[in-house]
Parts: structure tokens; sequence; C-alpha cells
């Protein structure tokens, strides 16, 4: 149940007549109370294609109770907290949030450009203003509420899901002054006896991206799941789900490079024939018409799909889901895998959300300090699992968790006993 409260009246959400309500609401300006704690924060009406929508305030997310549908962690957990304010930027005054990429959505040179993926440029920059398409792809994943699992949704996720949430959130993104839902494309869910009129309304919405200019081509963005990929008379191409009678080209050198740089989740999709391979692709459209893929970046789920980083990670989603926690996976944005996070946060524990944190076996002295510096900024208890351990994962308890001891490190390693000068470390606070 969504309640709300308008100044004295009180607006239960699944109740269409309270519903029907918030197109006044959002005329007149009027601002929502959620009160899941006991000072109630501010929530805004957005108007978009698909009806108004009922947002929070930016910023507000980690003030809301654990339990709450606006609850999201800190987004200093994840890759996030460098591009709010820069890359994604909420305007509650007219209801839209302004995203600025690092990609490009036309082509005027012949030239290919590489997938976004660890490895890439993206890992080296000084500034993340922008977002990348990995980082794109998180973002609406987790605005979707998709990085978070309760187990009440247990065999209720589907592609119709996806589908249908990530079109909603799309709705209130622009990028460049113009819609983003405009730019992208969610295969819908495929029904064999509507299969033509899928089609058209396909074809319908790639139109804005078939005409060429002068100035070069437009380009589109793709989310979808893979099936398969395969040769081509000339190349290769990824054959997506929900999309069968529809592929799309890829060069070899940008398949070289794809496997090369998305081995570990390429590694994961096969692994386990339950999980899944999200691809988010910017494409053209050629003139023969079909669509050629220009860059490209990819995410392992689970089969609830929840993202997956590595084999670690996928150990702990597993452990958690098989338990019946309740949790939300912390995603990177592109962060570089040097750089220390959140594996996840449980949102099941009393008297706080506890923060959880994976120690790889080869973790150097660097990293466990950089760790070791994010988990002292954070009010939340930390835990942590080393998979090289010898006992079992033991998950904290829902009641009275209270936090582990950080697992030592030698901070005299970090710069040579003759050097006296401040550590020149990318970990450097």
């Amino acid at each position: 149940m969504t309640v709300y409260r308008a100044g004295n009246t009180i607006l239960n959400l699944d109740i269409p007549a309270d519903r029907a309500q918030l197109s006044r609401l959002h005329d007149a300006h009027v601002r929502l109370l959620c009160e899941c704690v006991p000072q109630p924060l501010e929530m805004y009406l957005a108007r978009s294609p698909a009806g108004i929508l009922v947002k929070r305030m930016p910023g507000t997310g980690p003030s809301h109770a654990p339990d709450c549908p606006s609850y999201e962690p800190p987004p200093e957990f994840s890759g996030a907290a460098r591009l709010l304010g820069t890359a994604i930027v909420e305007t509650p005054d007219t209801g839209t949030t302004i995203l600025r990429l690092d990609f490009a959505l036309s082509k005027r040179g012949p030239q290919s450009v590489p997938p976004s993926g660890p490895g890439t440029a993206e890992t080296a920059k000084a500034k993340a203003s922008k977002l990348s398409l990995r980082a794109l792809l998180h973002y609406l994943w987790e605005d979707a509420r998709f990085n978070y699992w309760t187990p009440k949704w247990s065999g209720k996720r589907n592609w119709k899901v996806i589908h249908s949430h990530l079109s909603t959130v799309a709705l209130t993104k622009t990028v460049g002054g113009k819609p983003l839902h405009h730019a992208l494309l969610i295969p819908e869910p495929f029904q064999l006896d509507q299969k033509d009129e899928i089609a058209q309304r396909r074809r319908a919405h790639l139109a804005r991206i078939a005409m060429h200019t002068a100035n070069g081509k437009k380009l589109m963005i793709v989310v979808a799941e893979v099936k398969e990929i395969t040769t081509s008379r000339t190349a290769f191409k990824v054959v997506f789900k929900h999309l069968p009678d529809f592929h799309f080209g890829m060069s070899e050198e940008l398949h070289s490079s794809f496997k090369r740089r998305f081995a570990t989740e390429v590694g994961l999709w096969n692994k386990e024939p339950s999980n899944h391979l999200l691809v988010a692709a910017t494409f053209s459209m050629t003139q023969a018409g079909y669509a050629n893929i220009e860059e490209l970046t990819a995410m392992a789920t689970n089969a609830n799909w929840i993202p997956i980083d590595d084999g670690d990670d996928e150990v702990l989603i597993r452990t958690l889901c098989d338990a019946g926690r309740t949790y939300f996976k912390v995603l990177r944005y592109g962060l570089a895998p040097t750089r220390p996070t959140a594996a996840a946060v449980l949102t099941d524990t009393q008297p706080k959300p506890v923060a959880m944190y994976i120690i790889p076996p080869d973790a150097p002295d660097e990293y466990r300090a950089a760790l070791q510096d994010l988990v002292a900024s954070s009010d939340f208890p930390a835990w942590f699992w080393r998979p090289d351990a010898p006992t079992s994962i033991q998950l904290p308890p829902k009641s009275g968790f209270v936090g582990m001891p950080f697992p030592g490190i030698h901070r005299d390693r970090l710069k040579p006993p003759h050097d006296t000068r401040q550590s020149s470390t990318p970990f450097q606070r």
C-alpha cells in the first residue's frame, strides 16, 4: 500500500479515486508528504506521458525509512555520488531529470567507438561529469529499483516488468534538451499473435534515426537481453530476446573488444542458465534497413535480474536470496575496479541497514586503506566477507547487529620508509 498525505487528506494510491486526484494536486503545485519517518518528507509530482508520478525530492533517498518504496542507500556507497548534480541533475520544478552523456547520439566519421567498461578511458578520468553507457544503464536500472530485492517478488520479475518499469522511468529524463525515451529502444515483450503490430511500432520508433543527413547520422540506444551473438556474412550479429525478427550488426573489431572487456559478464552468463546478459548499445540504421552497433556495454544479472559483478559477488547475492533477505545491490556506475564500494546494503536489519563489503583475496593494502576510509565515513554498521576465508558466509542477524571490526591492513606498506611525503596513491583523500 502506497500512502501519502496532502494537507489533511490521506491518499492511498492503490485506490483509483485517490490516484485521480494527483493531476489536480500537480496543477496546484501541491507537495505530498511521505510519513515513513517521524519528520515527514516532501514528495513532488511529475507529469509524464504515463500519467502523474510521485517522486522523492533530490538527495532524500537515504532519509526515508528502509522499508519505504522511496528509500535508497547513500550514493557514497556506489559510483553514483560523483555523478549527482553534474551528470544527473534532478529538477523538481519541471519534474524532469537532466542527463549528460559522455557518448555521442550522432555520428559523423566512419570510425567506430570502443565499448564502455572496465579498462576503457572512462576509468582514468580525474572527473566523471558525464554518464558513460555503463553508468546510464546502472542509473536506469536503479531508478526502476531492479537492484532492490525482497522475497515477496520471487517469481514475479520478467521482461514484461522490466520493459514497463524502464520505459516509465525514461519518460521523465531528458538528454540534450530532448526526451530520453525518444532515443531509447527497449524491446516490447514478444507475442506471436501481435508480432506485426509490435514490428510496426518499432519501425515507427526507429524512423527517428533512419534519415541520414549531410552532417552524418543519428544514433539511438538499445537496452535489451542478449539471446546469442553469432557470425553473419560479413562480421557478427547480436540477437536480442523479444527481437527475433530484428538483428544488430557488430564489426569484427568491436566483437573482439567486447569479448575481451566483458569476459567476466559473458562468463557469468554462460556459467548459470538462469542468469541474464543485458546490453546497452548505441546504434545507427543503415540505408539497407538494419541496425549497426557503434558502442556497447554489458551487465550480467542473476535469475531475479539483480546485477552481479563477478563470481564472488554472485555467491553473496545468491546467499542473500536463498536466506530470504531484503537488500539493495550496490551499482558501480562505471567506477574503476580499483575503487572499493559496498557490494550490497541489507535493509531488513535493526536498528540500521547494514553495508556489506567483499574484500578480494588479492586486494592490495592501498585498496584496503581506501575501503577503511569508506567504512569510517559511513554511519551504517559494516559487514565484511573474505572469499578466501575457511568458513562459510555468516550473514548479519536481522536485529542487534552493530558491525564487524575492519580486517587488519599494514598501512606502513602504503609508502616507502624513506619517503616522508604525503602518499600520492589514487585513493588519497
